[in-house]
């Protein structure tokens, strides 16, 4: 099951392209497994139809379109921005480049979520709870475990009435599940 996080930063990203209309889940369920240097070739409406990577030195990295949708679509063109004009031919349809980078943040966000949910909590009730600002929890919902401040932890477990070691341990298993 594709987390929600991933579906709201792909609902995120087809806003920005004009494009609010198109099915998220497709992009989503790639940037999951996604190597972060490279792009999903999208269209207007959410297919996933090809992808491409970067490369070249480190400062000259051009993108280009992988071997099998060159392939897949006869691309003569292999620079990105190139061999997008010819697969949007092919396929009647246009399309677009999304970063696999535009959903790192993704990658271990959500863990508070995922983990107040097991207590049917939210941000605001823990705002409510410990006297710290929801907007404070949001910051820390996008950040991976290791970025997580000590004092965070200790107070989410002292809310939900475990150990911080207890409480540690079943994020660090959360996040490595993710």
């Amino acid at each position: 099951m594709t987390h929600k996080t991933y579906i709201t930063k792909a609902e995120d990203f087809y806003r920005s392209v004009s494009a609010p209309d198109a099915d998220p889940k497709p992009l989503a369920e790639w940037a999951e497994t996604a190597n972060p240097t490279h792009f999903a070739i999208v269209t207007a409406s959410g297919a996933v139809v090809g992808e491409a990577l970067y490369r070249g030195r480190r400062d000259r990295r051009v993108a280009y379109v992988d071997k099998a949708t060159a392939k897949k679509y006869g691309v003569i063109h292999e620079v990105l921005d190139m061999a997008m004009g010819d697969i949007s031919k092919v396929i009647g349809e246009p399309v677009v480049a999304a970063k696999a980078s535009l959903f790192n943040a993704a990658r271990s966000a959500g863990l508070l979520d995922a983990y107040l949910d097991k207590f049917e909590l939210t941000r605001y009730k823990l705002e409510k709870a410990t006297g710290i600002n929801a907007s404070t929890w949001q910051n820390v919902n996008e950040k991976p475990l290791s970025q997580w401040k000590v004092g965070q932890v200790q107070t989410l477990a002292d809310t939900v009435g475990k150990s911080t070691r207890v409480v540690m341990s079943e994020l660090e298993k959360m996040e490595d599940e993710k």
